[in-house]
């Protein structure tokens, strides 16, 4: 394939609409939320269901150090494998381009796109805006590329005002540079907030704020589930931030919907000790809640929930837990059970 100028971002979503074309997807340049949504926008037109999704798609990281190597043979590995249970399967490659171009690791790409099953999907992400030497073999017909570059503020202020519209997102215009502000140009970061916007306005109880917004933007590079059920029972508004990031990374819906129960029953055990007239160190110790910032942050919670509410939000999250184990975990953020069981803990009075 000779380098040359491809279809960008916005070619790529109106394309897609048509269908998906071609066996291998290769998504050059610097726009990683873009190419976030492109993966996810192909992931949900190839498989039928959410759960299909989940137990199908492969994804493999390519850093610049040794385990790289080791990462690209895993990735040919699950893509050429026959699979007993799925006729499709999906095999995301990120970061391509640091791969160590030997000659071992030339021959493994080329054997994963040569015998690539027309039943497997290769998605393929690199940062540079030019087809790497080693998949220059592969025609045109096989392999669509698109370059996925940084939208000017210009774009984004647009994208922002026609998503709050078509979401009927009742919100000052001074918070819609505010969004930019703060994404910092980028655009899923720009989608998680006004998809967490969105829900939140339907609620009369929450005003759309200055601060509000600044929450929802908070800086969640790197959490874990557990700062996720912290903040939630904290009652802060960027928990759904956090929430919508483990569900991008493809934590399952029902472990998270597990792990807020988990930390439901820590908080009824703990006010059916308190009324037994144990002292609080005590059914600490008693529930397993130990190291200083841990409790301070749990007791910090109880101050916000009573036995009753804990007893109304465990109804809500068996229902949320029948949902998600009858395959029920939408791809649309605001229909996934988590989302839904989370917004009502954080709205309950």
């Amino acid at each position: 394939m000779s380098q040359k100028n491809f279809p960008n971002s916005k070619q790529f979503f109106q394309n897609i609409k048509k269908g998906i074309t071609h066996n291998i997807y290769l998504f050059a340049g610097e726009a990683e939320g873009d190419k976030d949504k492109a993966i996810n926008a192909l992931l949900s037109m190839f498989f039928q269901s959410e759960e299909d999704k989940n137990n199908n798609t492969g994804k493999f990281f390519i850093f610049e150090d040794r385990s790289s190597d080791d990462e690209i043979l895993a990735a040919v590995d699950f893509a050429l494998s026959f699979s007993m249970f799925s006729p499709k399967k999906a095999c995301i490659i990120r970061n391509l381009d640091n791969i160590k171009t030997n000659d071992k690791n030339k021959k493994l790409i080329k054997e994963l796109t040569e015998e690539l099953p027309e039943s497997t999907m290769l998605i393929i992400t690199i940062s540079s805006k030019d087809v790497p030497s080693y998949l220059s073999h592969i025609p045109e017909s096989k392999m669509a590329v698109f370059q996925f570059w940084k939208q000017f503020d210009s774009d984004l202020i647009n994208y922002i005002k026609v998503e709050t519209k078509n979401k009927k997102i009742p919100i000052e215009e001074k918070f819609i540079y505010l969004i930019l502000e703060l994404a910092g140009n980028d655009i899923k970061k720009i989608d998680t907030i006004l998809d967490m916007v969105q829900y939140l306005s339907l609620s009369k109880d929450i005003e759309i704020t200055e601060s509000l917004i600044r929450d929802l933007a908070g800086d969640i590079k790197d959490v874990t589930i557990f700062d996720f059920t912290d903040s939630l029972f904290l009652k802060e508004k960027r928990s759904l931030a956090i929430l919508k990031k483990l569900l991008n990374e493809g934590t399952e819906t029902l472990f998270i919907i597990n792990m807020i129960i988990r930390q439901l029953e820590f908080l009824d055990k703990y006010f059916l000790l308190i009324k037994s007239g144990l002292a609080e160190d005590e059914v600490l110790k008693k529930i397993g809640i130990q190291g200083k910032l841990k409790k301070e942050k749990f007791i910090d919670s109880t101050r916000l929930f009573n036995d009753e509410k804990i007893k109304t939000i465990f109804a809500i999250a068996a229902k949320a837990e029948y949902l998600a184990k009858s395959g029920s975990a939408k791809t649309n953020l605001l229909s996934n059970p988590a989302f839904i069981l989370s917004t009502e803990i954080l709205m309950l009075k």
